[in-house]
């Protein structure tokens, strides 16, 4: 007879996180939320919040990639993550697809990720950022794709002047995205 190995801190997150996922009814409300992004999060944050009352955000206006992983890493590190972690990135530059995928495998297993499909008309990195997201959504069990980009492509209504960033309007349809995402509606 084989001994009985039990299970890690990480193993017995992730099963519950199996058991009972956040649905679109529970994110943000029973459970508890950690966002980071740039400045399209930050336009839609005060949306999110009122959607979602239990939401910390962690964004700022500039952020690329590299900053937005950092901020995730350091949360990480201090073990301050919700169980449902939102990324948005891609407006400012392109997304680092293996350190994206090595962000998720590593910090953030045992959570439930929703990455945010960036939307930035015009921009060299668009079609890099915009890939990279959705393959790394592609290849993780856990990981949700918000589409944000197909919500607004061609609704120049939803966004500012730039084109680029939620209005008031826009910022329900970037909630609803990254709600829809996570199921359950």
């Amino acid at each position: 007879m084989r001994p009985m190995r039990h299970p890690t801190a990480s193993e017995r997150s992730r099963s519950r996180w199996a058991v009972t996922p956040a649905t679109c009814r529970t994110v943000g409300r029973s459970v508890r939320v950690s966002a980071f992004g740039d400045s399209v999060l930050v336009a839609a944050a005060p949306q999110l919040v009122s959607a979602m009352p239990r939401l910390d955000a962690t964004a700022k206006v500039g952020w690329q990639y590299d900053d937005v992983a950092a901020a995730v890493r350091r949360a990480a590190a201090r073990d301050v993550l919700g169980p449902v972690v939102v990324i948005g990135t891609g407006t400012n530059g392109s997304v680092d697809r293996r350190d994206l995928d090595r962000l998720i495998r590593r910090r953030l297993a045992g959570r439930q990720v929703v990455l945010v499909a960036p939307y930035v008309p015009g921009r060299p990195w668009q079609r890099s950022a915009l890939s990279a997201v959705r393959r790394v959504a592609a290849d993780h069990a856990s990981v949700r794709l918000a589409d944000w980009h197909g919500a607004v492509s061609g609704r120049h209504a939803l966004l500012a002047s730039d084109r680029v960033h939620p209005n008031a309007r826009g910022a329900k349809v970037y909630t609803r995205a990254v709600r829809e995402s996570l199921g359950g509606c």
